[in-house]
Protein backbone atom coordinates (compact mmCIF):
# COMPACT_ATOMS: atom_id res chain seq x y z
CA UNK A 1 0.00 0.00 0.00
CA UNK A 2 3.07 2.27 0.19
CA UNK A 3 1.76 3.38 3.59
CA UNK A 4 -1.47 4.69 2.01
CA UNK A 5 -5.06 3.77 2.78
CA UNK A 6 -6.16 1.58 -0.12
CA UNK A 7 -9.97 1.83 -0.07
CA UNK A 8 -12.98 3.61 1.33
CA UNK A 9 -13.55 7.23 2.32
CA UNK A 10 -9.99 7.55 3.64
CA UNK A 11 -8.35 6.25 0.46
CA UNK A 12 -4.94 7.75 -0.48
CA UNK A 13 -4.21 9.13 3.00
CA UNK A 14 -0.62 8.36 3.98
CA UNK A 15 0.49 7.24 7.42
CA UNK A 16 3.70 6.64 9.25
CA UNK A 17 3.45 2.88 9.72
CA UNK A 18 3.90 3.02 13.45
CA UNK A 19 1.45 3.47 16.28
CA UNK A 20 1.72 4.25 19.93
CA UNK A 21 -1.77 2.94 20.61
CA UNK A 22 -2.74 -0.38 19.03
CA UNK A 23 -0.09 -1.05 16.38
CA UNK A 24 -2.03 -4.22 15.51
CA UNK A 25 -4.64 -1.97 13.85
CA UNK A 26 -2.30 -0.63 11.16
CA UNK A 27 -3.03 -3.33 8.57
CA UNK A 28 -6.80 -2.76 8.77
CA UNK A 29 -6.21 1.00 8.66
CA UNK A 30 -4.17 0.76 5.47
CA UNK A 31 -6.75 -1.57 3.92
CA UNK A 32 -9.39 1.05 4.72
CA UNK A 33 -11.51 -1.34 6.77
CA UNK A 34 -10.63 -0.02 10.25
CA UNK A 35 -13.79 1.33 11.86
CA UNK A 36 -15.32 1.52 8.38
CA UNK A 37 -18.79 1.99 9.85
CA UNK A 38 -17.46 5.06 11.71
CA UNK A 39 -15.87 6.43 8.53
CA UNK A 40 -19.10 6.04 6.59
CA UNK A 41 -21.29 7.47 9.37
CA UNK A 42 -19.07 10.56 9.67
CA UNK A 43 -19.21 11.17 5.92
CA UNK A 44 -22.99 10.62 5.92
CA UNK A 45 -23.57 13.10 8.78
CA UNK A 46 -21.16 15.60 7.24
CA UNK A 47 -22.84 15.49 3.84
CA UNK A 48 -26.40 15.54 5.19
CA UNK A 49 -25.72 18.58 7.40
CA UNK A 50 -23.06 20.42 5.38
CA UNK A 51 -20.60 20.34 8.28
CA UNK A 52 -17.33 22.25 8.18
CA UNK A 53 -15.33 21.54 11.35
CA UNK A 54 -14.26 18.29 12.96
CA UNK A 55 -13.18 18.09 16.57
CA UNK A 56 -11.52 14.75 17.28
CA UNK A 57 -11.20 14.07 21.00
CA UNK A 58 -8.90 11.09 21.47
CA UNK A 59 -7.28 11.54 18.07
CA UNK A 60 -4.44 9.04 18.54
CA UNK A 61 -2.09 9.16 15.56
CA UNK A 62 -4.82 10.92 13.58
CA UNK A 63 -6.34 8.17 11.47
CA UNK A 64 -9.75 9.80 11.33
CA UNK A 65 -8.98 13.52 11.44
CA UNK A 66 -6.03 13.33 9.02
CA UNK A 67 -8.02 11.26 6.52
CA UNK A 68 -11.14 13.41 6.75
CA UNK A 69 -9.21 16.60 6.10
CA UNK A 70 -6.85 15.09 3.52
CA UNK A 71 -9.86 13.90 1.51
CA UNK A 72 -11.64 17.27 1.82
CA UNK A 73 -14.57 16.13 3.93
CA UNK A 74 -13.70 18.91 6.40
CA UNK A 75 -11.67 22.05 5.81
CA UNK A 76 -10.25 22.36 9.32
CA UNK A 77 -10.02 20.42 12.52
CA UNK A 78 -9.07 20.38 16.14
CA UNK A 79 -7.44 17.32 17.67
CA UNK A 80 -7.17 16.44 21.34
CA UNK A 81 -4.71 13.73 22.29
CA UNK A 82 -3.33 13.25 25.79
CA UNK A 83 -0.38 10.98 24.91
CA UNK A 84 2.77 12.80 23.75
CA UNK A 85 3.89 9.88 21.57
CA UNK A 86 0.55 9.86 19.75
CA UNK A 87 0.67 13.65 19.34
CA UNK A 88 4.06 13.29 17.66
CA UNK A 89 2.72 10.64 15.28
CA UNK A 90 -0.28 12.87 14.57
CA UNK A 91 2.03 15.75 13.68
CA UNK A 92 4.08 13.44 11.43
CA UNK A 93 0.93 12.20 9.66
CA UNK A 94 -0.37 15.73 9.14
CA UNK A 95 2.96 16.73 7.64
CA UNK A 96 3.13 13.60 5.47
CA UNK A 97 -0.25 14.59 3.97
CA UNK A 98 0.64 18.30 3.65
CA UNK A 99 -2.19 19.42 5.92
CA UNK A 100 -0.29 20.43 9.05
CA UNK A 101 -1.79 23.97 8.87
CA UNK A 102 -5.35 22.65 8.97
CA UNK A 103 -5.39 20.95 12.38
CA UNK A 104 -4.74 22.47 15.79
CA UNK A 105 -3.48 19.96 18.33
CA UNK A 106 -4.14 20.09 22.06
CA UNK A 107 -3.44 17.70 24.92
CA UNK A 108 -6.10 16.23 27.15
CA UNK A 109 -9.60 17.52 26.49
CA UNK A 110 -11.59 19.15 29.25
CA UNK A 111 -14.63 21.38 29.28
CA UNK A 112 -12.80 24.59 30.19
CA UNK A 113 -10.25 24.22 27.40
CA UNK A 114 -12.84 23.32 24.77
CA UNK A 115 -15.03 26.24 25.88
CA UNK A 116 -12.07 28.65 25.52
CA UNK A 117 -11.64 27.60 21.89
CA UNK A 118 -14.80 29.58 21.17
CA UNK A 119 -15.80 27.31 18.30
CA UNK A 120 -17.57 29.28 15.59
CA UNK A 121 -20.56 27.66 13.91
CA UNK A 122 -21.20 24.94 16.48
CA UNK A 123 -24.09 23.85 14.26
CA UNK A 124 -21.51 23.04 11.53
CA UNK A 125 -19.26 21.03 13.88
CA UNK A 126 -18.90 17.30 14.32
CA UNK A 127 -17.31 15.85 17.45
CA UNK A 128 -15.63 12.46 17.10
CA UNK A 129 -14.97 11.21 20.62
CA UNK A 130 -13.01 8.09 21.58
CA UNK A 131 -11.52 8.56 25.04
CA UNK A 132 -11.68 5.16 26.71
CA UNK A 133 -14.36 5.83 29.32
CA UNK A 134 -13.62 9.50 29.94
CA UNK A 135 -16.63 10.38 27.78
CA UNK A 136 -18.69 9.82 30.95
CA UNK A 137 -16.80 12.68 32.61
CA UNK A 138 -16.42 15.06 29.66
CA UNK A 139 -19.96 14.92 28.31
CA UNK A 140 -21.85 16.51 31.15
CA UNK A 141 -24.79 18.92 31.13
CA UNK A 142 -22.56 22.01 30.74
CA UNK A 143 -20.77 20.51 27.74
CA UNK A 144 -23.95 19.33 26.06
CA UNK A 145 -25.69 22.66 26.64
CA UNK A 146 -22.81 24.52 24.99
CA UNK A 147 -22.67 22.16 21.98
CA UNK A 148 -26.31 21.07 21.71
CA UNK A 149 -26.41 22.20 18.07
CA UNK A 150 -23.32 20.17 17.15
CA UNK A 151 -23.16 16.59 15.92
CA UNK A 152 -21.52 13.69 17.75
CA UNK A 153 -20.04 10.30 16.97
CA UNK A 154 -19.00 8.77 20.28
CA UNK A 155 -17.33 5.46 21.00
CA UNK A 156 -18.83 4.40 24.31
CA UNK A 157 -16.74 2.45 26.81
CA UNK A 158 -19.23 1.65 29.56
CA UNK A 159 -17.64 -1.79 29.93
CA UNK A 160 -14.51 -0.09 31.34
CA UNK A 161 -16.31 1.67 34.19
CA UNK A 162 -16.91 -0.11 37.45
CA UNK A 163 -19.37 2.59 38.54
CA UNK A 164 -22.50 1.33 36.77
CA UNK A 165 -24.56 4.10 38.38
CA UNK A 166 -22.42 6.67 36.54
CA UNK A 167 -23.20 4.91 33.27
CA UNK A 168 -26.93 4.81 34.10
CA UNK A 169 -26.95 8.50 35.04
CA UNK A 170 -25.14 9.38 31.84
CA UNK A 171 -27.68 7.70 29.60
CA UNK A 172 -30.57 9.24 31.55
Amino acid sequence: SNSQVMAGPYKNTEFVVKSYWGSYDMSSKLLGSYERHIQEKIVEIKNKNNLEIIINIGAGEGYHIVSLIKNNFFADGIAFESETESQNLLKDNLKLNNIENKVKIYGEANFDLIKKLNVQNVNKTLFLIDIEGEEFNLLNNRFLELFKKSYFVIEMHEFILKDKQKVKNFYE
